[in-house]
């Protein structure tokens, strides 16, 4: 987008979250516009002025630009058209009312976000635009009472609970479809505009994958990026399931035990691909880390792939707590 463009928007005098609008030569399409537009506390003001949040949501922009860490998340329902063409093929004579009333609890659905999300994240996590099935967010540190200081950092144990609890506010439309979710796990120094670049790949990374999954990317300020594909049932199995080498689990555990020594295998040649050595390697590596679980059998890559991509990812956010030693 030109300079001269972005004059005629009447955005030069603005500040966005964390970046410019669009970069010299970018096209955003109208829905990822809005999306962006909507991230300018000025523009926030006049869109949700009759919403009731006039006086909520600048300040929670505030606040994600003030965050040291952020995890924009996008989702979007998994093929809605062809969901209505099946509802229509069934009962043909009621194509209009069944579509009138899917509109209105996807609607009514997406409403209630704006109280729902900061409700269920503990006041760290805003919506900034919902609109049927489609959403997009942010979770952050926890806003002062004026909405400039900071009461809580944002955790990684706050985005695997928002992971956990979104499936059961998904069902709450009552609409027969799956969701699919990118989020981008982002420190302060990285341009949000970036950030909202990449959630929108991970989003199409997660439905490219199967869809009924979320794709998790850590995005570093360098521009590189790493990313975990997962079912939304896999996560709690996951978190559940895993042991370290001295069978710690939960908060305790050591992922970069797994990730040690998936990146030794990967050197020997011994874990990557889909043949049946490397397989069975992954298979091995699996029963060693997670005992007595089975392994995911819907996935579209090879396991040793999938392995690598969670031990990168979570090694990286899940970091063990350490007990304190009594004196």
């Amino acid at each position: 987008m030109s300079e001269e463009n972005t004059y005629i928007l009447g955005l030069t005098d603005l500040t966005p979250v964390g970046s410019r609008l669009a970069v010299n030569g970018e096209h955003p399409s109208v829905p990822e516009l809005i999306k962006r537009l909507v991230t300018y506390p000025v523009v926030a003001k006049t869109v949700f002025a009759d919403e009731k949040l006039v006086d909520v949501l600048p300040k929670r922009f505030d606040a994600i630009a003030n965050s040291a860490s952020v995890v924009w998340f996008m989702a979007d329902g998994d093929e809605v058209g062809k969901y209505l063409e099946k509802q229509a093929a069934d009962m043909p004579e009621s194509e209009a009312s069944q579509l009138k009333s899917f509109s209105n609890a996807m609607r009514s659905w997406a409403e209630g976000l704006y109280n729902k999300v900061p409700e269920i994240t503990q006041q760290m996590g805003t919506v900034v635009y919902a609109g049927g099935d489609d959403l997009l967010g942010a979770l952050h540190d926890l806003p002062g009472s004026d909405g400039t200081d900071i009461d809580k950092a944002l955790a990684s144990a706050h985005l695997m609970d928002w992971l956990k609890k979104f499936p059961d506010l998904w069902l709450q439309h009552e609409q027969d479809i799956t969701v699919s979710m990118g989020l981008v796990f982002v420190n302060g120094q990285v341009p949000q505009r970036e950030a909202l670049q990449h959630v929108r790949l991970a989003e199409a990374s997660a439905k490219a994958h199967g869809r009924n999954r979320f794709a998790l990317r850590l995005l570093f300020s360098g521009g590189q990026s790493i990313e975990w594909v997962c079912r939304w049932t896999e996560l709690p199995r996951v978190l559940e399931g895993y042991r370290d080498r001295e069978q710690r689990s939960g908060d305790k555990a050591h992922w970069g035990h797994l990730a040690s020594d998936v990146a030794t295998l990967q050197g020997r040649r011994a874990l990557g691909g889909n043949g049946a050595r490397s397989n069975a390697v992954a298979e091995a590596l699996w029963a060693i880390y997670f005992p007595n679980l089975e392994a995911p059998k819907d996935l579209d890559q090879p396991l040793g792939e999938w392995l690598s991509d969670l031990a990168q990812v979570l090694s990286r956010l899940l970091k063990p707590v350490r007990q304190k030693v009594q004196a």
